[in-house]
């Protein structure tokens, strides 16, 4: 034993003096370490499911060039074994990875470190909801009556007059008129009887297309009088296209009228001063209607103004993230504050969010119930769209959600307003919390790099009501899908949607939901720059998707568009939550095509709690907008959960 010992002391020292007189050290001179790349500090994995440690990792050298294949993955303590990167645990746990490589001339890299956590085995996957062949008959609708699925508004329909028929068809009510004959426009109609009216500002919208361009009237009558009294003077022959049309006429209720029931009509027959190009056979499509009322004359009381006439004590942010680079200066002779964006997110990444902007509004909180309104200048050398948020000054509670719009080179104000805690949209916040604008402005316009956006004459409000009342809207949505199944309990019909024209009567924003060949149709007329302003919702009231607790889940979502786009956000959400906490998981910037895509979502630690959830697909964005009318098709959402234990 002593002898071998020896022998091997003066092996190495024959080495040494080798290398000395320029033997194999040559050959190592100009050699480079090899360097590992793509290890993640913290991995998952698993019992009794393979794990491969080599996923997403590589190994070059300037020499040898790819030698990945020669990565070598040990197990610090033992417990694992690695071949060729991989390994199938057997017991839960912590474990420590180290990861080198050798290159031909013998030289090793550094070594890369990563912590495994092993969690404990998934059991089968089980399908817990199944939607699929979507299919729901178009409904006929009996005349003269309060029909489920019309929202209480009354189609009308003169057989004896005219021939056709009213459906319920696509997400729409539909007038069929093959033949109008002599019918008047009386014979043909669409009306709903509002009672208990006040004083004030009545605008009457309906949002509807035609087969051929026609000629409608919109007329407020009078109920409280016998026969035939309208309110003010009616709109008439107001021209329907072919493309969504927007309709629109107010009525204003003063005290002599001594009004407080009027029936709003849509007429749709001949009218005795219509253009002689009023057509004979038309189909009129109504997908929206709705009226907003303004009552009682507001005063308001500023909150906060700054006119940024020196530099205010509290500056206005930015932050800028994926990529993006962004400043803000006060501008002492423009007595302004500029926002300068040197460049937007990079490719792939982020989103609107990448570029916030915060302007502060003083110390006092929100208020429910209460009813604010909102003023900035603004001037854009180029384009930008985003959103105008009211949050609290830690930005997790949000009180407002509007439309940035901004056009290269003009001097835009943005106003609005809203009532506090009115939705589930406008939560309240806190009291005593700080108030603050959030401008969120990630997303480039088209062929725009950077950006100076210039911000003046901040103003914010409290808005009271004069002696007569105070603002308020009733909307009604028309859609085919939920006829039959209208505030039931039945799984098979737990879709609805939201559009921005819910917002307010300038917002754009308008699609519904039908089924077509076997497929859930999402059909979008006018696109929004706000994601949430486009909304299909999948899982409501007694239609929650049902998650359980300790499961991992995953939503298949088969999809398509008959033009392609990318859908901002893609959700399972918590009802009942906001927004950001509510979050299960989701998907950002996803991309739709004109072929079927499957996309997932994924939940890869066990739930804790069961959970009623929600899946939102937010589509408003501006490229939506850019793209006009689109059908996007989904033919089947699976949820699939394994129990973890």
């Amino acid at each position: 034993m002593k002898k071998i010992f020896a022998i091997g002391i003066a092996a190495a020292l024959s080495l040494t003096l080798l290398a000395g007189c320029g033997g194999g050290g040559d050959n190592n001179k100009n050699n480079t370490a090899p360097e590992i790349t793509g290890v993640q500090e913290e991995l998952s994995a698993r019992v009794g499911e393979e794990f491969n440690a080599l996923e997403g990792v590589t190994a070059t050298d300037k020499e040898d060039g790819d030698i990945t294949s020669k990565i070598v993955v040990t197990c610090e303590e033992g417990g694992l074994t690695f071949t060729s990167g991989k390994t199938t645990p057997t017991a839960i746990g912590l474990y420590y990875l180290t990861y080198t490589v050798k290159d031909s001339g013998g030289l090793e890299s550094e070594p890369q470190y990563s912590t495994l956590t092993v969690a404990a085995a998934a059991g089968k996957e089980e399908e817990t909801l199944s939607l699929k062949d979507f299919n729901v008959a178009d409904k006929t609708l009996t005349s003269d009556r309060d029909d489920e699925g019309t929202d209480y508004w009354k189609p009308h329909f003169d057989s004896a007059k005219a021939d056709g028929s009213v459906k319920l068809s696509k997400g729409a009510i539909v007038f069929d008129i093959t033949d109008r004959k002599e019918a008047s426009d009386g014979d043909i109609t669409l009306t709903r009887t509002m009672n208990e009216l006040v004083k004030g500002k009545y605008t009457f919208m309906i949002w509807a297309k035609s087969s051929v361009k026609t000629y409608v009237n919109m007329i407020a009558l009078d109920k409280n009088q016998d026969g035939w009294h309208t309110v003010g003077d009616g709109a008439y022959n107001k021209e329907l296209g072919t493309g969504l049309t927007v309709l629109k006429h107010e009525y204003v209720m003063d005290d002599p009228n001594e009004t407080t029931s009027v029936e709003f009509r849509l007429h749709m027959g001949k009218d005795v001063s219509a253009p002689a190009d009023m057509p004979t056979e038309y189909t009129i499509s109504i997908y929206k209607i709705a009226i907003f009322v303004t009552t009682g004359e507001n005063k308001t009381t500023d909150l906060y103004t700054q006119d940024f006439s020196s530099a205010p004590q509290s500056a206005v942010k930015v932050d800028a993230g994926d990529d993006a680079a962004a400043t803000t200066t006060y501008n002492s002779s423009a007595q302004a504050q500029k926002v300068n964006i040197t460049s937007y997110h990079g490719e792939g990444k982020g989103g609107i969010w990448s570029i916030k902007v915060v302007i502060p509004l003083g110390n006092f909180a929100i208020e429910e119930g209460v009813h604010y309104g909102y003023s900035v200048d603004f001037k854009a050398t180029n384009a930008q769209d985003g959103e105008f948020l009211i949050e609290n000054d830690a930005g997790d509670t949000r009180a407002n959600f509007a439309n940035l719009n901004l056009k290269a080179g003009e001097n835009q104000t943005v106003t609005g307003d809203f009532v506090a805690g009115s939705n589930d949209d406008h939560k309240t916040i806190p009291s005593g919390s700080g108030v603050v604008i959030r401008l969120q402005i990630g997303n480039p316009s088209n062929g725009v790099t950077s950006n100076e956006i210039t911000i003046d004459n901040v103003r914010f409000f409290k808005i009271e009501a004069g002696a007569g009342g105070q603002a308020e809207k009733t909307e009604n949505k028309c859609n085919s899908y939920f006829a039959q199944k209208k505030a039931s309990d039945d799984p098979a019909y737990p879709f609805d949607f939201f559009n921005g024209s819910n917002d307010g009567i300038n917002v754009p924003g308008l699609a519904t939901v039908y089924t077509e060949g076997g497929n859930l149709v999402y059909h979008v007329f006018e696109g929004s720059t706000l994601d949430y302003h486009n909304k299909l919702i999948v899982g409501y009231n007694g239609n929650a998707i049902s998650l359980k607790d300790g499961n991992l889940i995953t939503v298949r979502i088969k999809i398509k568009a008959d033009k392609a786009l990318t859908c901002p956000v893609i959700a399972l959400h918590e009802l009942g939550k906001e927004w950001d906490p509510g979050i299960i998981t989701k998907k950002d910037q996803v991309a739709i095509g004109t072929d079927w895509t499957t996309i997932e979502l994924t939940v890869e630690e066990a739930l804790i709690g069961a959970r009623n959830a929600e899946l939102l697909f937010q589509f408003g964005s501006s490229g939506l907008a850019d793209l006009g009318e689109v059908k996007i098709e989904i033919s089947e959402i699976t949820v699939l959960q394994r129990e973890v234990g």
